[in-house]
């Protein structure tokens, strides 16, 4: 029989290479080990990811050049949306390492994710850190300089990042999200994970997947199944809007799921009656 400094090593390398399983909708089903998959090692900046059909796992690429397994393919092991240090937490947690890629080491990409909204322009970003001393910080679009009320935004950023929602009404939450976006970006991270919460607010203001959309690598899943989410939600509602949102999940969803696979065909089904039943409905 091993002894219990080998059975802990044992414990700790399953603990270790234990990979999360998931549905199509990326909820969590279970855990399992899967040889080839613990291989891998983890990136920021990923050039595959892993889905499952039931407890098989698949391995797909998110470059066209890419053909064929190999040991040197990069997978992400956490949510790539997070900020760095929370990133970092649950790699030093659940695999015992800290990353330390060119991602990690950007600070200028997590000041974009707390950025603020530009009080000079439209479309314009200010990067923030919730480490800054003032709250005067400059566009990125146009280079105006925007001063904020440093004791107001100290307490917004608490108020987004602290998991309090279950104390709170819907109506509570829909008007700090609110408040929340006329000093945030649409980049800001912290406010896309409170739009998560209070979703058919945020499917109202249109500006709550540009974190997503920005932060997300091109044909990684949380995206897709986040715009079906978002269309499922406009169906219930009767919202015209659904359709152009659930046909854009669709062409996300094939690219990252496969055409053939049965939550593409799924999906596209979905579609195709949502077809119908707006066609009967302008008649």
């Amino acid at each position: 029989m091993p002894s219990s400094t080998e059975m802990f090593d044992i414990f700790c390398k399953i603990v270790i290479n234990t990979v999360v399983i998931t549905d199509s909708c990326l909820s969590r089903t279970g855990i399992g080990v899967y040889l080839g998959l613990s291989a891998l090692d983890h990136s920021c900046k990923p050039d595959a990811f892993i889905i499952f059909n039931g407890t098989k796992a698949i391995l797909r690429s998110l470059s066209k050049n890419i053909t064929e397994y190999n040991n040197n393919l990069r997978i992400p092991y956490c949510d790539l949306l997070e900020l760095t240090s929370t990133r970092c937490k649950y790699m030093q947690l659940q695999h015992n390492f800290i990353c330390n890629c060119e991602i990690c080491q950007n600070v200028e990409l997590d000041r974009q994710k707390c950025s603020l909204r530009c009080t000079k322009c439209t479309d314009g970003f200010c990067p923030y850190s919730p480490e800054d001393e003032q709250a005067e910080t400059r566009c990125k679009v146009c280079g105006e300089i925007s001063l904020f009320n440093f004791d107001h935004l100290q307490k917004l950023y608490q108020q987004l990042t602290t998991d309090d929602s279950t104390e709170k009404n819907l109506n509570e939450l829909i008007d700090l999200y609110c408040e929340s976006e006329e000093v945030f970006s649409p980049y800001n991270v912290p406010l896309c994970k409170f739009a998560e919460k209070i979703m058919i607010s945020a499917m109202k203001h249109h500006k709550y997947d540009e974190a997503a959309k920005t932060f997300y690598p091109k044909g990684l899943p949380p995206l897709p199944t986040r715009m079906l989410e978002y269309a499922k939600l406009l169906m219930l509602q009767h919202d015209e809007a659904s359709f152009p949102i659930l046909r854009e999940a669709l062409k996300m969803i094939r690219e990252s799921y496969g055409s053939e696979s049965n939550f593409a065909l799924t999906t596209a089904r979905l579609l195709d009656d949502l077809r119908k039943n707006l066609s009967v409905a302008s008649l």
